[in-house]
Formats: C-alpha cells, sequence, structure tokens
C-alpha cells in the first residue's frame, strides 16, 4: 500500500486484489477462527441488488455501470468509493426521470429538493421516505463538491447499493393517484 492509502496502481498489480480486503473476515462463531471474504463471496453480494424491468433503461444502465465499478473494488479499493458516491447522482437521475413520466413540474424549479416535494405532493413518496430521499440529496451534494479523497467502506457502499436499488425499484413500481 502506497502513502496514499490504497495501492498505487502499477503494470504489476493492476490485476492483484488490494490487501486490506484480507482485513474482511468471516468470524467462526464457534471457534473465534477467521477466514478472509473470498473475491466470489464479495462479487456475488454486489451482483445481487438488481432494478427491476419497470425502471427506466436510462436508470437500468447508469446502476449497472455503477453495480460492475463496485464489484471491482476488490483489486482497487477508490473504486467502492467512486460507485457508492455515483449511486446518490442515479437516485437523483431516477427521481428526474419519474418527474418527467407524470409531467412538467409547476413552475420553472426544477432541482433535485423540488422534484422531491413534487413526487411527495404526487403520493408517490411517504412522509418518510422523503426524509430518505433527502437525504440522498444532501449526500449527492457533498460528493459532488469534494474538498479531499473519500474513502469507503465495501460494506457501506453494499448497504447503500442495496437500499437505492430497493428505493429505486419501489418509485417506478408505484402508481399515480
Amino acid at each position: 500500500m502506497s502513502t496514499l492509502g490504497f495501492k498505487t496502481l502499477t503494470r504489476q498489480n493492476w490485476l492483484e486484489p488490494e490487501s486490506i480486503m484480507n482485513a474482511f473476515v468471516h468470524v467462526s462463531r464457534t471457534d473465534q477462527t477467521t477466514v478472509s471474504v473470498t473475491a466470489d463471496e464479495w462479487v456475488d453480494r454486489f451482483l445481487k441488488p438488481q432494478l427491476d424491468p419497470c425502471v427506466p433503461t436510462e436508470i437500468l444502465r447508469m446502476f449497472e455501470v455503477a453495480r460492475s465499478a463496485v464489484a471491482y473494488g476488490y483489486f482497487f479499493y477508490p473504486l467502492y468509493t467512486l460507485a457508492g458516491e455515483q449511486l446518490y447522482r442515479i437516485a437523483e437521475a431516477a427521481v428526474s426521470v419519474r418527474c418527467g413520466m407524470i409531467g412538467t413540474l409547476p413552475g420553472t424549479a426544477k432541482s433535485f429538493k423540488r422534484q422531491l416535494e413534487f413526487l411527495r405532493e404526487q403520493n408517490l413518496l411517504s412522509d418518510q421516505d422523503l426524509v430518505w430521499w433527502d437525504t440522498v440529496r444532501e449526500l449527492r451534494n457533498y460528493v459532488s463538491h469534494p474538498r479531499n479523497q473519500n474513502i469507503l467502506m465495501p460494506y457501506d457502499v453494499l448497504r447503500d447499493l442495496c437500499e437505492v436499488a430497493t428505493r429505486i425499484n419501489h418509485l417506478f413500481a408505484v402508481t399515480e393517484t
């Protein structure tokens, strides 16, 4: 590992797993022994979250790029962060597309915040949903204007990947009332 906190990519190491990945282990409940999580186990976890076929193709494509990039984080750890941050932008794109399916937003405000309020007004988001989506909006703002390189943990990105997939699926599955 370099002084950067992750490996410096070279021709010799670009296909080798990040050494930090050895720190992620399964712990036996019976004798407390540990075994590293394998590359296959990681990729299986990241391939599990899926978007439903009812989600528009442009969102499916963006999600697939982020999901695939996160799978490669095993080999270059910062890809977990890049893919995780991209999930917030994909969530915003999904909201924008969903608003467009309903019709034109009233007035000229087309901000992420206004789009969320519009979906709430259309009863496509509950008050609780709105809190979650507004948090995503704040995270999107934070990661889109960085002052330094963030490094996210793979488990955090996996959680976000699953949650974003669930929320996007719900956004496009609900019918307008």
